[in-house]
């Protein structure tokens, strides 16, 4: 296994790793086409910088592609172009994205090879203007051929499309060298400087023609037309007069199908419809619409959702082709869409922002209990906005969990993240002792196991089910009086048990004796293996014999003697012993096994003998001084396997190929635990092959996209054995026995992070736990709704949840105006003078603190607020929550933090301390001091006496607390506008700012001068492409505490993991890396980008380059831990060529200490090459072997 050297402080800090636990799930646009095929119906999803496609199927979405592109995307589009008989492509679909950075890109795909290429791609950076307020807007018209973009004010982009390929050239452009060039776009100056709010095409004219919603400088709203001359590259004055609309209009919707064609103008209270000639509106209760869709091929039918996730549908109705009336219809509610995709038959794609997202279906009839035309058929998961965290160990078992205030308005949620897989318990007895366990079932072809047989040190015992029970229970053929090592059911309806002195035949229906066989003389038996076809192997000693059932009786077929003595078997069939598909996932298949697997006690190797001769086909080298203890033959996925677990808790694996000649390769060695490792077969729920090892920190091992992984099981301790036990009574569950309990119970899908939904229907702000009390403190915002003035009204409420069950325990509403700004967890030392009693411990308490801020209407800041403290008491039968204390504050109290024993907050341009004084019962918080010099003290983090602000707009500043006073220490002399701040240690600071950057501060503490030691200096630069709205210290997974993890001196440093969340609903980690780690995964980084090709021919380093609105550097000291496990899903031709860049670079190679330091961490020793000019190249096995590594470190 891969490690990585400690870091302990910042002289030892080269970089940050930064890698998404949980990528966005945030949508914010769809559009539906035939991509992938003219018969499919696909759904193209755009989430932060993912594009996804999902193809429709009776059973709902399934995703087809993922497809990360460098670059957020801005804009998304679809069109059709007539079929080229020279194009290699047999979709005429174009997909055509822009992004947040001025790229564009038109994707195609290809159905030979089955892969997305790009058709053409450019840049639309343009010297003309700011950006437009709004975001991106792109619409494309089919029958003109033409895509209009609005990206700056007061300028459109017009970029027609070359009718036969789909290209587009928006100067700057990189065309697919096998296409021709397609017509050049050009700039068209808008009469209007700014305000553009939407853009859609005009149809039925003998030129193309657009209409425009904007806002004039007066506020007032606008419909405008314009007509495009391509001839003369520049907007005309449009067929209609210029319009006054509602000033709230917001959204314009062509309407090309109708014999009156024209745009429907959706405001707040009217939708209005326009032709040039006549207008035709209907009014509407106050809202605010979002996304709209049209329905059908008739064009007379469109959705519209609101802000508050109420769905509408608006029809517009002609008498002899002249339109007669508009009508809007209520339909039900939903979440609140950002964008909405009919796609076929009455089922509509909804896609949020604030909460699920959601595949819905029209129905005909209204339901008579809620009144809605609309069928929920299936949601998907959305955490963005992840508007705050925490981290929690909610099962008291060691492992945090992400606890998030998710979602906005009635959309609002907590979710619970966890990684690992969770056993969901059917049974538990207490069983100590258990040294084995196997299922039996009644009969071969019964469907349910029946029987439990557990293998005690002296003894075998049974549970069967029997109806609705699970009782003990004897087999009159076995031997209770003995422990078992191997049972299992064979061919015609026969169990078989193994004992130290005898291998038993047993009829499954008889449950007596048929046959058994004894081991040669003065030996016995001590490990077994076997499988349904009847082959069974055991070895007594140095020997090693097979046996076959066959008519009710033992064949002794093979004997043979080993040298030495045998300490793990297994025989258990790869696929391609297997005669036919069903038998891949039979438990009794219909071929026999043709190897076997043989772990020594000795040598420290694995022998894999041929069956049915025994003879030898290949030794594999353990290494080290470790023995197997246990090995499993089994294949995952479409790769043969050999799995051995260590009596050090390490794994290792081999890829083995069984024809013609049995050769193992890629060998991987991972560190699962520090106990010996027992490996189990079992399926999971969709029927995949995997296997629990069980030891002190029991694992499933999967394949996934022919890639082998790894997921801890959440078990509150170790595991030492574990049998799958699939009965009536308990179906699909896993039977596991610890020290001193047999737990049965079904396990989660297998995958890497599991999400559980408490939906609030208020939008949460704030969460922080309190573990002593077990509760979750929480502040919401009331739903936003129209008062009579059409202003909108909202409220704020401190919450207190009972941590398992999320039930409310006490609701506490703050006052008319009154906003909660921040909630934190902190101790408070009493200090009111009086130490008669000398024990400082009894004066210390654990409060929860509240900061809020009193938003007048007529203040344009806050000039008043209050910190309120709460103190949870929690007993046997109660828990119950007090408010301790209130201090009103002259300003709002944007940010909490606990100094000490002390409460730190940032109150608009002020940081101040508090100190906590009860004097015979009665509370106050008591000023201490203060630190002037800011804007606004958005977010504070503490470490010891050091203190980090993050500023409105003035970056990050240092504070250190001495001697009852704050003093500013170091400063950053940036203006970055901040989001949150993190500590890395005393000297390395970490930010996050609004252009959705991340950057490291570094300060030199030991420098001599003032002004040098004062100064923060920038560290490292990274573009993430999503706003994170917190950065939390901890790991998902972990202890929840800050501290080493491995092994000691080596281990990474858990305390130096930050965890992250956006407002797209990505969840994300930071890790250090030394000098070594950072120059290898840099050395990779870069040998990626330049081996392989990027959607879109979107550029990574144009992607990942800071960029705020004043400038844009080149990225520094930050690794994209995305794009460098991307290695692992690599292509192998495709692998090779990154490892002859890395090799030919030479930049991980940082002197002989860093060459050293790679040789040891490659599990065989053999980490780097030479070359014929000596020269050091590093190997696949390295490359990987780091790579994985680093995922386990994150998982």
């Amino acid at each position: 296994m891969a490690e990585f050297t400690n870091q302990t402080a910042s002289d030892d800090i080269h970089g940050s790793y930064v890698v998404t636990l949980q990528r966005a799930t945030n949508v914010t646009h769809s559009v539906t086409c035939c991509f992938t095929s003219p018969e499919a119906t696909n759904l193209v999803l755009a989430k932060a910088n993912m594009l996804e496609i999902h193809a429709l199927t009776p059973d709902g979405l399934t995703l087809e592609h993922e497809l990360p592109c460098n670059g957020r995307i801005s804009s998304l589009n679809s069109f059709v172009v007539g079929s080229n008989s020279e194009s290699n492509f047999s979709s005429s679909t174009i997909i055509t994205i822009t992004t947040d950075r001025y790229k564009t890109a038109n994707l195609i795909y290809d159905s030979s090879s089955g892969q997305i290429k790009t058709l053409s791609s450019g840049d639309l950076r343009d010297q003309v203007g700011a950006e437009v307020e709004k975001g991106h807007l792109a619409i494309v018209d089919e029958t003109y051929k033409l895509c209009v973009m609005c990206v700056y004010a007061g300028y459109l982009k017009i970029v027609p499309i070359d009718e036969k390929t789909g290209a587009m050239d928006v100067n700057s452009s990189s065309s697919s060298s096998s296409s021709p060039s397609p017509p050049a776009s050009f700039n068209a100056a808008l009469d209007e400087p700014d305000g553009v709010l939407d853009i859609q095409f005009l149809h039925g004219l003998p030129q193309p023609a657009i209409a425009i919603l904007y806002v004039d400088n007066r506020q007032r709203h606008f419909l405008k037309t314009y007509t495009i001359e391509l001839s003369k590259k520049e907007l005309a004055p449009g067929p209609w007069t210029p319009y006054q609309v509602e000033a709230g209009a917001s959204m314009l919707i062509s309407t090309p199908l109708q014999p009156q064609k024209g745009i429907l103008v959706v405001g707040q209270k009217t939708i209005t419809f326009h032709n040039g000639t006549s207008t035709k509106a209907i009014p509407m209760q106050p809202t605010m619409m979002q996304a709209w869709a049209n329905v059908g091929d008739e064009g007379n039918r469109f959705l519209l959702g609101d802000h508050l996730g109420n769905m509408y549908v608006v029809v517009i109705s002609t008498q002899n082709d002249v339109l007669h009336s508009l009508h809007i219809e209520s339909l039900g509610e939903t979440s609140t869409p950002s964008t909405i995709s009919y796609l076929d038959n009455g089922v509509v794609y909804l896609g949020s922002s604030f909460g699920d997202s959601q595949l819905i279906k029209l129905t005909e009839e209204r339901d008579q209990a809620t009144g809605s035309y609309l069928e929920l058929m299936q949601e998907y998961a959305n955490l963005g906005p992840i508007v705050d965290f925490t981290l929690a160990d909610l099962d008291r078992r060691g492992q945090s969990q992400i606890v998030t205030c998710s979602g906005s308005k009635k959309d609002g949620s907590i979710r619970v993240v966890r990684n690992g897989i969770g056993i969901n318990e059917q049974a538990q007895v207490d069983l100590p002792g258990i040294k084995g366990m196997w299922r039996l079932r009644s009969s071969s072809t019964s469907p349910f196991d029946r029987f439990l047989v557990q293998s005690f040190i002296s003894e075998t015992r049974i549970l069967e089910i029997n109806e609705d029970e699970m009782e003990e229970t004897e087999i009159d053929g076995f031997s209770s009086t003995s422990p078992t090592l191997f049972a299992s059911n064979v061919n015609n309806d026969l169990f078989v048990q193994v004992t130290p002195t005898s291998a038993l035949l047993v009829s499954a229906s008889s449950r007596q004796l048929v046959d058994s066989y004894n081991p040669p003389a003065n030996t016995k038996i001590t490990v077994a293996s076997g499988n349904e076809n009847g082959q069974l192997l055991i070895a007594a000693g140095k020997k090693l014999i097979y046996l076959t059932v066959s008519n009710s009786k033992f064949n002794e077929t093979t004997t043979t003697t080993l040298q030495n003595e045998v300490s793990c078997i297994n025989l258990s069939p790869f696929d391609s012993d297997l005669t036919t598909d069903s038998d891949a996932m039979s438990d009794s298949p219909s071929s026999d096994s043709s190897l076997c697997a043989v772990g020594l006690w000795s040598d420290n190797s694995v022998m894999l003998l041929n069956l049915p001769d025994l003879t030898s086909a290949t030794k594999v080298s353990l290494g080290g001084d470790t023995q197997a203890r246990s090995v499993m033959l089994t294949t995952l996925e479409t790769k043969d396997m050999l799995l051995v677990g260590l009596g050090d808790g390490q794994l290792i694996t081999h890829e083995l190929t069984v024809k013609p000649t049995p050769t193992v390769s890629n060998r991987k060695k991972v560190s699962l635990g520090t106990q010996p490792i027992s490996l189990t077969l079992f399926k999971s729920s969709d029927g995949k092959r995997c296997v629990f090892a069980a030891s002190d920190r029991p694992t499933v091992i999967y394949s996934s996209s022919k890639k082998v992984s790894y997921a801890n099981v959440n078990f509150p301790g170790e595991v030492n054995h574990a049998c799958p036990f699939n009965c009536d009574l308990f179906p699909d569950c896993l039977s596991l026995a610890s020290e001193e309990m047999l737990t049965i119970g079904t396990i989660d899908d297998i995958k890497k992070l599991h999400v559980q939904t408490w939906k609030l229907g208020e939008g949460p702000r704030y969460i922080v736990h309190h573990a002593e009390a077990r509760v979750f403190a929480m502040t919401v915002e009331s739903n936003e709704t129209f008062n009579a003035e059409d202003e909108i009204d909202q409220s704020h409420t401190v919450v207190f949840l009972d941590d398992q069950t999320f039930d409310e325990i006490k609701r506490f509403k703050l006052e008319p105006f009154e906003v909660s700004l921040k909630v934190c967890n902190c101790t408070l030392k009493n200090e009111d003078g009086n130490d008669s009693d000398g024990d400082d411990d009894a004066e210390i308490g654990s409060y929860i603190a509240v900061g809020t801020a009193i938003a007048h209407p007529d203040e344009d800041e806050a000039s008043e607020g209050r910190i309120l403290l709460f103190k949870v008491t929690k007993t046997e039968n109660s828990t119950t929550v007090h408010l301790v204390t209130e201090k009103p504050t002259k300003g709002g109290v944007y940010s909490i933090s606990n100094l000490g024993n002390k409460l730190l907050a940032g109150i608009n341009s002020k940081v101040s301390l508090y100190k906590f004084r009860n004097a015979d019962g009665v509370c106050e918080l008591v000023n201490e001091c203060g630190h002037h010099g800011h804007i606004l003290a958005l977010y504070t983090k503490c470490k010891g006496n050091l203190i980090v602000v993050g500023d409105l707009m003035r970056s990050i500043c240092v504070l250190e607390y001495n001697e009852g006073a704050l003093k500013e220490v170091a400063r950053d002399y940036n203006a970055n506008w901040m989001t949150d701040v993190e500590i890395i240690d005393d000297n390395m600071y970490l930010g996050s700012e609004i252009s959705s950057n991340l950057f490291t501060l570094r300060r030199n503490a030991k420098a001599t001068a003032d002004e040098e030691k004062s100064r923060l200096e920038v560290f490292g630069e990274f573009h993430l492409g999503q706003t994170v709205n917190k950065f939390e210290k901890g790991k998902l997974g972990g202890s929840g505490e800050v501290g080493g993890a491995g092994k000691a001196g080596k281990g990474p440093d858990a305390g130096q993991d930050v965890l992250f969340g956006t407002i797209d609903g990505m969840l994300g980690c930071i890790h250090s890396l030394n000098e070594i780690d950072m120059a290898f995964f840099s050395s990779l980084q870069s040998a990626l980008n330049k081996a392989t090709s990027p959607t879109g021919n979107l550029r990574w380093e144009d992607f990942r380059s800071w960029c705020s609105e004043r400038s844009e550097r080149k990225s520094t000291r930050f690794i994209d831990g995305d794009l460098v496990e991307s290695f692992l899903d690599l292509p192998k031709e495709t692998q090779e060529k990154v490892m002859e860049e890395m090799n030919t670079d030479g930049g991980w190679d940082i002197g002989k200490e860093a060459t050293a330091s790679l040789i040891e961490e490659c599990a065989s020793g053999a980490g780097v090459e030479t070359d014929d000019n000596k020269r050091t190249l590093l190997t696949m096995e390295l490359v990987m072997s780091k790579i994985e590594a680093m995922v386990r470190r994150h998982q």
